[in-house]
């Protein structure tokens, strides 16, 4: 339904990291015509508006995908064409909608991306991929789907180590 050039998703709950964050992105996609999509980095934040974990974007890359990691969804910014080109969302996932179209975007069909280094994007915690363990097994049981659809060799061991390097990030930032 966006009837602009350029794509991003902002959770209800999520909020900019500061008022010139869509001016960056425009600037990026200005700056780098040929260029799909633009990642940047997320901080989650707790109740009181503390950031309690940084997930850099630095650090993912493609191959990542099969061990549940994808880039911070509200950092994605492309080119709208691709969802006409590639196709949007598919509506049967309840939680990793998101995470298979990264995957088919730029995994499968290596759109071109840009590491933005900056916060874009402060994420309340407890959404609903991190609500409890029944959404902890939906959303692992969808992403081993995501990746099966799109020919990705994962299994629950891989997917399931993320919890451990994503905790690092935790330790990281109160040291």
């Amino acid at each position: 339904m966006s009837t602009g050039d350029i794509v991003g998703i902002l959770n209800s709950d999520d909020i900019f990291s500061n008022q010139n964050i869509i001016s960056d992105v425009v600037k990026v996609f200005i700056e780098k015509p040929q260029l799909d999509s633009i990642i940047g980095n997320i901080a989650f934040i707790d109740h009181k508006k503390k950031i309690v974990r940084v997930y850099n974007s630095k650090k993912w890359t493609p191959k990542k995908f099969v061990y549940g990691f994808m880039p911070p969804h509200p950092s994605f910014y492309c080119k709208r064409e691709l969802f006409h080109k590639f196709g949007g969302y598919k509506k049967d996932y309840k939680i990793a909608a998101d995470y298979e179209l990264l995957i088919r975007f730029l995994k499968i069909h290596q759109i071109s991306y840009f590491q933005l280094n900056t916060i874009m994007v402060y994420m309340n915690l407890g959404g609903v991929s991190t609500n409890g363990f029944k959404s902890t097994l939906l959303l692992n049981r969808e992403v081993k789907r995501a990746c099966e659809e799109n020919g990705l060799n994962t299994n629950f061991f891989k997917l399931y180590s993320k919890y451990f390097l994503k905790s690092l990030e935790f330790i990281r930032l109160h040291k």
